[in-house]
């Protein structure tokens, strides 16, 4: 019976690398364009060799071909946290955070592989359960922020998207992850690994769907350098839109996709319809901030403002934080807030002589 089941899992495994393999090609063919499109081809490789690293028959494998199958796997939650991230925030950029992440990973990766070299188990051990404890705890904020921007994504079929990723995959991977700590490296029966590998198969079988039907509109292959404007309004469900953003709704900072459809009185689903659609934004926020940053590139470039604090013409536009607006602010106009500001003295003082 276990050598039936052994069999079946190694047919389920073959098709599963094979579907992820896939993915990566039809994401790397649109690498070059798009950054999520290059990080979803980097996680389809981490789900193939996650699912050849499970296998029960991995250990006779060469080692010319181990050593980078498990790296790949033990950086899987890592690809799977920037590649969720990129998918669902149109302007993330690979900053200090991720690089700091990357080298923390590399550094835990590297020890274990040097215990493993001079075999002492105990590090290997530790080693491996830091490695579980990072990817619960990245797979942990993808559920949160995927759940947190829910409300914000003015795209349909994203937002479905969104709760597939985030309920299945998230939750697998979790689940995955709580039973490798909990298994301390013990083998599991033949019966959950082969569950383990019908899941993932279904999981993979998802996301090749999704991702193939749905590229054109996930991955926007061409906008312009300043992200998201604002079309002219064609109904009167945009042009109140509009209107109340530039009456000053933008101020408030606890504006939601839903206060604003109250505040005007509609549906959201057709005022998530009419900003989307209708005037070109693919988020509330970056809706939303468009009206900040403007306001606020304004007061910049106003010399009667230049002796008030950035920070003070950031959260009287509506920004909780600096932070945030910073990125916002350079994402846009290519500047940091500062930068803008001092180029805008040297402009007025170049005149004024």
């Amino acid at each position: 019976m276990d050598n039936e089941l052994a069999m079946f899992d190694s047919l389920l495994r073959g098709a599963g690398v094979g579907i992820a393999l896939l993915i990566c090609a039809h994401q790397a063919s649109m690498a070059l364009q798009v950054r999520a499109a290059a990080l979803g081809a980097l996680f389809s490789l981490g789900a193939s060799a996650y699912l050849i690293c499970s296998a029960p028959w991995f250990g006779s494998l060469p080692g010319v071909v181990f050593v980078p199958l498990v790296m790949l796997c033990l950086l899987n939650p890592f690809l799977f946290w920037l590649f969720a991230r990129s998918l669902f925030d149109d302007v993330f950029r690979l900053s200090r955070l991720e690089g700091l992440v990357a080298c923390g990973f590399a550094a835990i990766i590297s020890i274990r592989f040097v215990g493993h070299a001079i075999e002492a188990h105990a590090l290997t051990q530790v080693s491996d359960v830091v490695l579980q404890l990072a990817g619960v705890a990245l797979v942990l904020h993808i559920l949160f922020s995927g759940i947190a921007g829910f409300g914000g994504d003015l795209l349909e079929r994203r937002r479905k998207l969104r709760i597939y990723v985030v309920v299945s995959i998230g939750a697998y991977m979790l689940l995955v992850a709580i039973a490798e700590l909990v298994l301390a490296g013990a083998a599991p029966p033949a019966w959950i690994t082969l569950l383990n590998t019908t899941g993932i198969l279904i999981l993979v079988a998802g996301i090749a769907l999704m991702i193939t039907t749905l590229s054109r509109e996930l991955y926007p292959l061409s906008r312009g350098p300043n992200g998201d404007q604002p079309k002219a309004p064609q109904n009167a469900l945009m042009k109140k839109a509009q209107e109340a953003m530039e009456a000053g709704a933008f101020r408030d900072e606890t504006l939601t996709l839903a206060s604003l459809a109250q505040t005007i009185r509609v549906p959201e689903y057709q005022l998530r319809r009419a900003i989307n659609q209708g005037l070109g934004f693919r988020n509330f926020n970056a809706f939303v901030n468009h009206y900040r940053l403007v306001e606020i590139k304004a007061a910049l470039s106003d010399p009667e403002k230049a002796r008030l604090p950035i920070l003070t013409l950031a959260l009287s536009a509506g920004f909780g934080s600096v932070a945030p607006f910073n990125r916002a602010f350079k994402a846009t106009f290519g500047l940091t807030p500062s930068q803008f500001r001092a180029g805008q003295k040297q402009q007025d003082s170049t005149l004024s002589s």
